[in-house]
């Protein structure tokens, strides 16, 4: 047995073996030579050195011994084995020469060896005429070309290649050089020095046939050039033609000459159009039937370099095709419509070995005709040819120069010293291309004649071993695509038109749609919009159907009529699919748009039913408080109104599978194939050939919308009635649940789905509903139509201009949660009962428009017309009255995916036909598309839920849950507060039916609980006490000398960041301590600057006039100040250290002018301090801002400070005197005790908002008479602020230019900023705000005990007195036994012994905060309706993330000043006379 070993071999070829070694082919190694020896000419043998004869032949690999020849005969004889004497000269060879003219003479007549060679004279004269022959050794018969009397070929004549040639006939300055023009240089070849001359002598002379085809090939390694001048080979070759123009053609061609080779067509260029276009084949190719030709027989007419016929040679295999590709595979370029293309690379190496000289070919198409055989010669297009230095074929046809004769390598030419010369550079033919063009409107399958295109490469050697070089082998077929194009491009012109028409009947509906007859800028790009997906649908229809005909008619065609684009042609085709794909994308995103911002309200017609009615004492008489209504409904129908919005008529996954499962497991793929076979198995050795774009795309898109329209219509026809009909499903669930559905897709059209119980309620028990759908089937109650005797539930909807000013007032009170709370929302009421009561008033406001409660806003019910329907346009417009047009298509699906399925569909299968035309895969575009489709699925799952949310205030952390849900965090609101900015509502005239007055009793709640927002104690404790602070004023000699013995203040965020800010502070140069809240709106920046620089202002106002000259007098020497204020700040109280410079320079200029304005001796007054320092700040806020700073972050930070805004109450405490003073609706109220012990409150501050009445005189008294009715609208200053005084918002002081002056030099960053990007409404007589605060003064007592400060987010949850009641009982300890309240609830006597051992333990338990402002605040975010800490809902409260707890409070910020009563009294004594 053989064993090969598996280590890797060296790698030896013989032109890496050195003079004294061979190549050992047996071992394909190099081996040495033995002694005395060399390597032969062929290096695979070794011969004796000059000198040395052949004596044996041995059996080794060596294979002869050598010994020298003695001294008397020093020459090898020319056979190697023995030796001479020379009767002249040794060549360098060793052996022995002769003269020319003679023969070299070794053995007598009997060959016996002589031992002195002769030279013997060859006759050259009549009648021998001899000469020596090439080898020397025998005399021979000279040429014709000699004279007839000698084979001397004596002057003038002129001898070359062994012939003689008479002088004058042909210059013999040739220029034998080849031109590389790829590496733009020229190589001398050995070859054409030899032999060019002879070769065209010969021709032109003698018409040697082999010198005239030898010259044609010289011409060929030319690339049939022509240069400037006529003495390179194709110039030698032109000059022969036309000295035989005059004689007769060969095979009746004008082209072919006698005696020469067919190389041009023509004299010149242009002859191509008429050689190519002109006559038909005379053939025909049929794919199927019995008449079925596919073969293409081509034969080649095969010439060596020396002009040799060689053989006729059947095209196939590798003659023309280098790559070593199977013969099955080979064969495969020969059969008709089969697109073949194969590419190698090859090395230069094995180029050279293989090919030594170049072989020609002369390539004919076989036509048949037995006997009568006839052949068809293919045109050749070079593409390096030139011609007077141009590349002329590589433009257009009209330029092409036709040619014949081709080589595949050309290793000889770039010899230059020898022939037998390594080769300088090489010529492949890298490129080698059969083209097969169809004649146009051809029903038998004729061609015209094919034309063969050769690309050769120029390759410089440098390395042998390690070149390649790339070659193709390729055969087209191709048609006249002009037709084809003109009639694509035509129908997309019409179509296009259509699309046109069809987009402005579009955005007149639209238009008419939104109540706008203005053509703007909107409506432009509506109407684009409507355009691109028009246009879409039109590129789309027509490369489907483009790509379905080239599938169709070229499979199954039997006579060629069709061939496919070639793929340079069906760019323009690949173009129009990507402009399908991006339209559609565009109209897609648009549509996704749409339904995510779409209007939508649930209507709920639930009322409180009187027999669960509570009873209720108030004032010695008994009130019935209705039950509250359930809020699951509505849940229930916005989860699955939530669940709706991605369902489709398809399944995307059995989709993807099932074209997947037809394009590759049946392979279906093999039908876009570039052949006309329709079969799909193909065997594995089988040659593939590459995919046409037009019918991948046509296959892959007919499968895809074969496959989905079948889903769709087994969906429709199948699933919708026999399984399961979600749309129906959802109309009936909003019939169950007695609740409607009111959608908005454009402004004043929408949808309209009734779903008004017929029973009245739907807040039943199970027997009962049991029992009410039971009379629905047996008929016995009315029908569910809004129409009475009707069942048509839906409605295409299109309403007046009225009714839709009237629902966007109340939307954008629902709305209002997105916006800044103090800027553009309500912030002294309670944000979610501002909600809850813009819900309930849209609510009843829709049910009434429903009932017909609104005369002026009324609607009427009638049936589209036929051509309505087709055109999408309502003829009538609703002026005076709004329309709900039936609609039993339940064409409200349009705002989902459901009713956008072909939308859906086409964009699929556009984005998966893109990217397999991009990839080439299949399944790379089947996973593409699925994720696709997951994401758009997913955002439209998230902005859809999002804005159902923000349009219903539907908890939108129940909406995932459609089947099972929890609770929602909307606390239940059971007093009246005031509604804020919903506008009144006109009533209906002549009715009865005041819906307003229905609001208070109703309530929403549920009754699972959200376990995953449940925090624990530990945590719960950790959040409200986060912030807390506690001073205690120091005792001088064991004794609390002030009246104030400490104070505790808490922060609890709800907007992030806190927009509240705290401050205390103890006055060092004068007596009296300052404790401020500071409520911030627009950003927390202006109170930020409050909080740092309020109480400097408010110091330095109360100092006398020598106190000022002597901080002044500091400051000038650059002496140290003496401390103004002692901060009591909580570590997480911020300082802005950047603009401390900046605050100091500017209180520095008060306190200047505060020294000129006063006296010494003078005694400032505490109210005009207060006053004065207020105002002073502002006014510094304001100039700050105006003035800008050089630095960059101070100029933005002063802006922003002046653009937000802040209220602002501050307690000043000295002795006895307690000032407060107030700008805004942060409140401060004191905690009296009264003699029984229990606690009141008195007010010490009034809000400064539209509840108070003497304000609102004020501001309208401050303004002309003819904006009394605009500066307060809504109950907010100018319709926007609820604070009526404040710090900064000086776009409600400055004027409108010098609000914009400012904002154009500010920094970028300002405009980032929204609330600098509007001027306030009706903005007229600036300013409209201030902030000089109300001062109020009181004179501590004995019993006031505490004083609470709080923003307003403490106040909107809390009212004062039950403020003042939680602080003393916690500072008191003392709990007053008061009768249990419930608040009007029915409670049974379980829940009322829950109340009352909750009560106890809260008695009876040590408390659990230590600081009063942590325990206020408890109670705050946590009390329930009856008045006692919940802890669930404590946990959920503070459990909110922050984009949602604003909906619920504010921020709250508390300050609880405890006094000392002992030195109170002890004050008050001490004053008194």
């Amino acid at each position: 047995m053989i064993r090969i070993s598996e280590k890797s071999l060296n790698s030896h070829h013989k032109q890496n073996c050195g003079l004294d070694e061979f190549f050992d082919i047996s071992s394909l190694s190099c081996s040495r030579c033995g002694l005395n020896q060399r390597q032969s000419s062929t290096g695979l043998s070794c011969i004796c050195q000059p000198g040395y004869r052949t004596t044996n032949v041995t059996p080794d690999k060596v294979s002869v011994a050598c010994e020298q020849c003695p001294t008397d005969r020093p020459a090898v004889t020319k056979d190697g084995f023995g030796c001479v004497r020379c009767p002249g000269s040794l060549s360098d060879e060793g052996k022995c020469q002769c003269p020319p003219g003679h023969i070299l003479v070794e053995r007598d007549i009997n060959g016996n060896p002589l031992n002195e060679a002769r030279c013997e004279a060859c006759n050259g004269n009549s009648p021998a005429l001899s000469v020596a022959d090439i080898r020397g050794d025998r005399c021979a018969r000279c040429t014709s070309t000699f004279t007839n009397s000698s084979c001397v070929c004596t002057a003038p004549n002129v001898p070359a290649g062994g012939l003689c040639f008479p002088s004058g006939i042909l210059s013999t300055n040739v220029n034998p050089s080849v031109n590389y023009a790829q590496l733009k240089f020229s190589v001398q070849s050995a070859w054409f020095v030899e032999n060019l001359y002879s070769s065209s002598a010969a021709c032109l002379v003698y018409s040697n046939l082999t010198a005239c085809q030898a010259l044609g090939n010289m011409c060929v390694m030319n690339m049939h050039s022509f240069g400037g001048l006529s003495a390179d080979a194709c110039g030698l070759f032109n000059t022969v033609y036309r000295s035989k123009a005059a004689l007769s053609s060969v095979q009746d061609i004008a082209y072919w000459k006698v005696d020469l080779p067919w190389l041009f067509y023509g004299d010149e260029p242009g002859l191509a159009s008429r050689v190519l276009q002109t006559d038909p084949v005379p053939t025909v190719f049929s794919f199927r039937g019995r008449n079925k030709n596919t073969d293409i027989e081509l034969l080649a007419a095969v010439y060596d370099v020396r002009g040799e016929f060689l053989r006729w040679e059947q095209v196939g295999g590798s003659n023309l095709q280098l790559c070593p590709e199977p013969a099955t595979k080979q064969a495969a370029a020969f059969s008709f419509g089969t697109a073949y293309q194969e590419s190698c690379d090859l090395l230069v190496a094995n180029l050279i070995v293989s090919h030594s000289e170049p072989l020609f070919y002369d390539v004919y198409m076989d036509l048949g005709g037995g006997e009568n055989r006839k052949l068809l010669p293919l045109p050749t297009l070079v593409q390096n040819q030139q011609y007077n230095g141009r590349l002329i074929n590589q433009d257009n046809m009209r330029n092409w120069y036709l040619s014949r004769r081709m080589f595949l390598v050309d290793t000889l030419s770039g010899r230059e010293k020898s022939t037998t010369a390594s080769p300088k550079v090489i010529r492949v033919a890298t490129s080698v291309r059969i083209r097969f063009q169809l004649v146009p409107r051809t029903q038998e399958g004729q061609i015209y004649p094919p034309l063969m295109t050769v690309t050769y490469t120029d390759v410089p050697i440098t390395d042998i071993n390690t070149q390649t070089v790339s070659v193709t082998f390729a055969m087209d077929y191709e048609m006249d695509q002009t037709e084809a194009r003109t009639k694509t491009d035509t129908a997309l012109g019409i179509l296009g038109g259509v699309a046109v028409l069809y987009s402005l009947l579009k955005t007149v509906s639209w238009k008419r749609r939104i109540s706008s007859p203005i053509i703007d800028l909107e409506t432009m790009l509506k109407f684009l919009l409507f355009y691109s997906g028009d246009l879409a649908n039109v590129f789309f229809v027509v490369t489907v159907g483009t790509g379905l005909y080239w599938l169709i008619f070229y499979k199954a065609q039997q006579f060629v009529s069709v061939l496919l684009p070639l793929p340079s042609q069906e760019e323009q085709f690949v173009t129009y699919i990507g402009c399908a794909f991006a339209l559609k994308a565009v109209q897609f995103l648009h549509k996704l748009y749409q339904q995510v911002t779409v209007d939508i309200f649930l209507i709920d017609w639930e009322r409180p039913r009187s027999k669960g009615n509570r009873t209720v004492q108030a004032h010695g008489e008994t009130k019935h408080d209705p039950s509250p209504v359930s809020i699951w409904r509505t849940y229930f129908v916005a989860n699955e109104w939530n669940e709706l919005q991605t369902i489709r008529k398809i399944s995307p996954t059995f989709q993807i599978m099932a074209v997947l499962f037809f394009l590759e497991v049946l392979d279906f793929s093999n039908l876009a194939l570039r052949d006309p076979w329709a079969t799909l198995q193909r065997p594995p050795e089988a040659y593939t050939p590459p995919y046409s774009l037009i019918l991948r795309y046509g296959l892959a898109a007919t499968l895809w919308l074969c496959i989905g329209l079948l889903q769709v219509i087994f969906f429709t026809v199948f699933y919708e009635h026999f399984v399961e009909d979600k749309i129906r499903q959802f109309v009936d669930l909003c019939s169950v649940s007695n609740i409607s559905v009111l959608l908005f897709f454009n402004r004043c059209f929408g949808y309209y789905i009734h779903g008004r119980s017929v029973h009245g309620h739907a807040d039943t028990n199970m027997e009962e509903m049991s029992n009410n759908l039971k009379r629905e089937r047996e008929s016995l109650c009315g029908q569910r139509g809004l129409v009475p005797n009707s069942d048509i539930q839906t409605f295409q909807v299109s309403i007046n201009n009225r009714l839709r000013l009237q629902y966007d007032r109340i939307q954008d009170s629902l709305s209002r949660r997105n916006r800044p709370s103090r800027l553009m929302d309500a912030s002294t009421a309670n944000l979610s009962d501002l909600q809850f009561r813009a819900y309930n008033t849209m609510n009843h406001f829709l049910g009434s428009i429903i009932d017909h409660g609104h005369p002026d806003m009324d609607y009427m019910v009638k049936e589209k017309l036929m051509l309505e329907r087709v055109i999408g346009m309502e003829f009538m417009e609703p002026s005076d009255k709004s329309y709900f047009y039936t609609d039993e298509a339940h064409s409200f699906s349009n705002v989902l995916f459901y009713g956008n399925e072909a939308t859906l569909l086409i964009f699929d299968t556009l984005f998966f036909c893109v990217v397999d035309l991009g990839s080439q895969n299949f399944v790379l575009a089947a996973v593409l598309t699925y994720i696709q489709q997951m994401i758009f699925r997913f955002i439209r799952n998230t902005l859809g839920r999002r804005n159902l949310a923000n349009k219903t205030l539907v908890d939108q952390r129940g909406l995932p849950r459609a089947k099972v849900f929890a609770t929602s965090l909307l606390p239940c609101q059971h007093h009246q507060s005031h509604i804020g900015s919903i506008p009144a509502l006109p009533g209906p005239r002549g009715s009865s039916y005041a819906w307003q007055r229905h609001e208070a009793g109703k309530c929403y709640q549920t009754s699972s609980v959200l376990h995953n927002y449940i925090l624990t104690p530990p945590q719960v404790n950790s959040i409200l006490k986060a912030n807390e602070y506690s001073f205690k004023v120091p005792e001088f000699d064991g004794k609390n000398v002030s009246s104030v013995m400490g104070f505790e203040s808490n922060q609890l965020p709800a907007n992030a960041p806190i927009e509240d800010r705290r401050s205390a502070a103890t006055c060092l140069q004068t007596r009296g301590m300052l404790l401020g809240v500071f409520d911030g709106h627009a950003g927390c920046a202006c109170a930020q600057a409050l909080s740092e620089r309020l109480f400097y202002y408010i110091a330095v106002s109360l100092l006398p006039h020598d106190t000022l000259c002597e901080l002044e007098a500091a400051v000038e020497a650059g002496r140290a100040l003496s401390p103004i204020l002692q901060w009591c700040k909580h570590p997480n109280d911020y300082f802005s250290r950047e603009a401390q410079r900046l605050y100091f320079n500017s209180l520095r200029t008060y306190w200047q002018e505060l020294i000129d304005l006063t006296s010494p001796g003078e005694v400032p007054d505490t109210r005009e301090a207060l006053l004065n320092a207020f105002k002073r700040l502002d006014s510094d806020i304001s100039l700050e801002a105006q003035v800008g700073d050089s630095s960059a972050f101070l100029h933005y930070w002063v802006l922003r400070v002046a653009f937000s805004g802040a209220t602002a109450c501050v307690a000043h405490i000295d002795g006895p005197d307690l000032f407060i003073a107030n700008a805004g609706d942060a409140r401060a109220v004191l905690g009296v005790q009264e003699e029984d012990g229990s606690f009141s409150a008195l007010t010490l501050s009034n809000d400064h908002n539209a509840q108070n009445e003497t304000e609102v005189a004020r501001i309208r008294g401050e303004h002309p008479h003819s904006e009394r009715k605009t500066v307060i609208r809504q109950d907010r200053l100018l319709g926007l602020l609820m604070p009526f005084r404040a710090f900064g918002d000086v776009k409600f002081k400055w004027s409108i230019e010098l609000q914009k002056r400012v904002l154009e030099s500010g920094p970028d960053q300002l405009h980032e900023n929204e609330h600098t990007k509007f001027i306030p409404p009706n903005y007229h007589t600036p300013p409209y705000l201030t902030a000089e605060p109300e001062i109020t003064y009181h004179r501590l007592r004995p019993q006031d005990r505490f004083l609470v400060i709080g923003s307003d987010g403490l106040w909107e949850t809390l009212h004062r007195q039950e403020v003042i009641r939680i602080v003393g009982e916690y500072l008191t300890g003392v709990h007053q036994r008061q009768p249990l309240k419930v608040g009007g609830y029915k409670v049974t006597l379980g829940q009322m012994q829950g109340l009352l051992e909750e009560r106890k333990a809260r008695m009876s338990s040590a408390f659990e905060d230590q600081n009063s402002a942590t325990h206020l605040m408890r109670h705050a975010v946590g009390n329930n309706e009856f008045g006692t800490v919940d802890h669930e809902r404590l946990s959920k409260m503070l459990s909110l993330p922050e984009e949602l707890a604003r909906m619920y409070r504010d921020d709250i910020t508390i300050i609880v000043t405890q006094f000392n009563p002992h030195v109170i009294g002890a004050q008050r004594q001490e004053e008194q006379p």
